[in-house]
């Protein structure tokens, strides 16, 4: 039996991450808006899972890490679905203006003064966040 060909290297990686996606979907977005794009997201998320068992597996054993109980497939189909929603939502801040996606941010303005301070003199900032999907 042939191995499991590595997640991006698939079809359905290779056809959804592509940066003419990301730009149908900011389009999409001026159209649809945050529930409507959101609503489309869930949609190809919940496809996608149902459709690549293997990449499934991986979500559903990564998630029983985090907790007692062995995590069940539609544990790991609703955190594709939850990705799917998350994703609109990026998409959407990049159809934003800096003015409509600063609004998101809390109302403290201290809130970002961290950021602010390693931005100085030009310097960029890496913000990083926990993914226990495959993504």
């Amino acid at each position: 039996m042939q191995a499991e060909k590595p997640h991006t290297e698939r079809w359905a990686y290779r056809m959804l991450y592509r940066d003419n996606i990301f730009a149908l979907c900011t389009r999409l977005y001026t159209v649809l808006r945050r529930p409507g794009l959101q609503a489309v997201a869930r949609s190809v998320a919940w496809t996608y899972a149902i459709t690549q068992p293997a990449i499934r597996k991986i979500v559903r054993d990564n998630l029983s890490l985090l907790q007692k109980q062995p995590a069940t497939d539609a544990d790991a189909i609703r955190t594709f679905v939850n990705y799917g929603a998350t994703i609109a939502d990026y998409v959407a801040v990049g159809a934003m203006s800096e003015q409509q996606a600063l609004s998101l941010c809390l109302n403290d303005p201290a809130s970002l003064d961290h950021l602010r301070k390693a931005t100085e003199g030009g310097k960029g900032a890496i913000l990083a966040t926990a993914h226990f999907s495959f993504f």
